[in-house]
């Protein structure tokens, strides 16, 4: 059987502290969620390795070692592992183009915060994703 929201009584996606004069931008409310990403830039052949910090169903924050500038457009593959996450051994890749609309330096490196233009949802083989250069078995 199929359930609409208002049948669950999901509460609403606003950020209880968006509003007038709040000062949050965000209209959505976001998932602290860490997954290795993938980004890709049009003019690079080499995908810039990346870890979401929260995310929501409009904008995603990352942190990365490579700075993104304000309006860049890019491609990025969110790796949702099945660790502790789902029962089944395969993971989900959030295939998406994103905007930048911010960017900060912070201590462990560039965070980003960007809009979701457009995504695609899809489960993938056997819930390997990419690993750091550093990481034992790497390629």
């Amino acid at each position: 059987m199929i359930h609409s929201s208002a049948e669950m009584n999901f509460p609403r996606t606003v950020s209880a502290s968006a509003g007038p004069g709040s000062g949050e931008r965000r209209v959505q409310e976001r998932l602290g969620l860490r997954c290795p990403m993938l980004l890709f830039r049009n003019s690079d052949t080499e995908p810039v390795r990346a870890a979401t910090v929260n995310i929501s169903s409009k904008g995603i924050y990352w942190v990365s070692e490579i700075p993104f500038a304000p309006l860049e457009r890019l491609r990025c593959m969110i790796f949702i592992t099945p660790d502790g996450f789902r029962a089944s051994a395969r993971q989900i890749c959030l295939d998406c183009q994103v905007e930048v609309v911010r960017m900060e330096h912070i201590a462990a490196g560039f965070g980003t915060g960007a809009r979701i233009r457009r995504y695609v949802l899809s489960a993938t083989g056997n819930g390997n994703h990419p690993q750091k250069e550093d990481d034992p078995g790497s390629v």
